[in-house]
């Protein structure tokens, strides 16, 4: 078969393998976090290196497509592949580079939203080689809060990776410069959604459920045919069920499971809350941030319980995994995270192995 008309034929998607043996032969320890040296510019600052202009394809034997990149394998695999490819829906990234890629002042009131400071080196070329040598094929680049809404740097990384990451932006609900920039942001091909951090607003839920910023934020994204993506506590459940009922039409995302308590059994409250989640079909929910509030350290049984809870309830149509990276390298490593990831799903059939690993991200954040 032709090279064209393989591509023609295949549904592609991108996995760096890396040409590491240690890597592929499993010795690299799960726990540990692996730092390599950043790329660096004549004056000696971190830079992401864009893909080649040109690649040369090759068409092996098996029926796969290889192009040689970043000193890497760009392996394009047929949906006929042996390899699972996984779609990692909650991720950051950190440039080293401050002078063209400024971080907000942190303040009091920003400090006081971060559970952690980000560990780095965190920028695209770091995350691509830890992403190889995991089967992560495809990423979502979740706006940080360090950035705000100044998208320069994840934008910069989705025009050189198009094929490897969309964006998922912030909207300040109050802010009417905030949604000014949404209305600009959200119309790009390469934005999958638009994330509103409902967890930093102290007001009751009632208050929450009736601000017209919010409701005109939602509005904005839906008109865009775009995600919402939710990061919540466990007590504001109830108020995005709320959201949901009245937005039809909307898909919304809880970021890090509702971020629940962490605990040795999941509580009747949370089951409560999960049962209305699960009467709404425009509600998915991310897997993620197994890290954040665990007591017990990594694998982090604590709160991988919620997760494994949500399977059950919600089904893996319903459900996502992402890895939280960079964050995830304060206790372990991105190895750490998937190897949770594909843990949650052990004994479930290849179909739905390859459903929550990477079809319902790809149905709700690529086809958007």
């Amino acid at each position: 078969m032709q090279l064209n008309q393989l591509r023609e034929r295949t549904v592609m998607s991108i996995l760096y393998v890396t040409h590491d043996r240690r890597a592929r032969a499993g010795r690299r320890p799960r726990g540990g976090h692996v730092r390599r040296p950043q790329g660096r510019d004549s004056h000696g600052r971190g830079v992401v290196r864009p893909p080649p202009a040109s690649l040369q394809p090759r068409l092996d034997p098996d029926g796969e497509i290889r192009i040689a990149s970043l000193g890497n394998e760009l392996l394009c695999c047929p949906t006929r592949g042996k390899t699972m490819i996984i779609f990692d829906t909650h991720m950051h990234l950190f440039s080293s580079d401050q002078n063209t890629f400024p971080r907000k002042k942190v303040t009091a009131a920003l400090q006081a939203q971060v559970t952690a400071s980000p560990p780095e080196p965190a920028m695209a070329e770091d995350y691509l080689r830890d992403a190889g040598e995991n089967s992560i094929g495809k990423a979502l680049l979740v706006a940080s809060i360090f950035y705000g809404t100044d998208t320069s740097y994840p934008f910069h990384v989705i025009q050189n990776y198009p094929d490897i990451f969309k964006a998922v932006v912030i909207a300040e609900y109050n802010d009417n410069v905030g949604l000014d920039f949404l209305q600009e942001q959200i119309v790009n091909d390469y934005v999958a959604g638009a994330r509103l951090h409902l967890s930093n607003d102290n007001r009751a839920n009632a208050l929450l459920e009736m601000d017209s910023d919010i409701k005109r934020t939602i509005q904005i994204i839906t008109d865009s045919r775009k995600v919402v993506d939710l990061h919540i506590n466990s007590d504001q459940m109830e108020l995005v069920c709320n959201l949901a009922s009245d937005f039809k039409d909307t898909t919304f995302v809880i970021d890090h499971m509702g971020r629940p308590s962490p605990g040795h059994r999941v509580n009747q409250t949370y089951e409560r809350q999960i049962e209305r989640v699960a009467s709404l079909p425009n509600i998915y929910v991310k897997l993620s941030g197994f890290e954040l509030g665990s007591e017990m350290g990594y694998p982090f049984d604590d709160t991988t319980l919620y997760a494994n809870y949500l399977l059950r309830a919600l089904g893996i149509d319903r459900c996502m995994w992402g890895s939280d990276y960079p964050y995830i390298n304060n206790t372990s490593d991105l190895a750490g995270a998937v190897h949770i990831a594909k843990a949650l799903v052990e004994g479930k059939s290849e179909t739905e192995r390859r459903q929550f690993l990477f079809g319902t991200a790809q149905d709700v954040f690529w086809r958007v």
